[in-house]
């Protein structure tokens, strides 16, 4: 009995909390792009790989890594900001794609934006904080807005 009363989820519970998951679910992808893609870009960037001659691969970057290579392989946020020698990634001969030679760099013009995307900001923590800050915010609204709800009815 006393938990009911605690927990109620009628239609604007429901729909505060997919607000709230939807935000949760962005900022956690948010914090993923910048945590694999950002070191790569940036990485780009601080060595000047803004053309064609100077591109380089992933090894020598010394950033082969499984999920680099995954939003690589497919138009991602990332390929926005990163140009690959050729257009696209070369195959090899089993048609999947071969990393070990595709050469990424940076245009000059989209340098500045791919600085402001990937940039270092926005720390674990910071990612914490802001999902403890939200779900209160979440809860707290499904508690206060109910009674407004109840006293525009009455």
């Amino acid at each position: 009995m006393l938990a009911t009363k605690l927990i109620r989820f009628d239609t604007t519970d429901f729909i505060i909390w997919t607000i709230c998951i939807g935000v949760c679910i962005a900022l956690l992808i948010s914090h993923f792009y910048k945590k694999i893609a950002g070191p790569f870009v940036r990485t780009l960037i601080a060595y000047e790989h803004f053309d064609e001659e100077s591109a380089v691969t992933l090894d020598e970057l010394k950033m082969n890594k499984r999920f680099l290579r995954l939003m690589l392989r497919s138009k991602t946020l990332i390929l926005s900001h990163v140009s690959v020698v050729g257009g696209e990634i070369p195959r090899n001969e089993n048609g999947k794609p071969d990393f070990a030679n595709a050469k990424f760099y940076i245009e000059k013009d989209k340098c500045d934006k791919a600085k402001c995307t990937f940039s270092e900001t926005g720390r674990l923590f910071g990612l914490i904080c802001t999902l403890i800050v939200i779900i209160a915010l979440c809860y707290g609204l499904t508690m206060i807005v109910p009674v407004f709800v109840a006293a525009t009815k009455g």
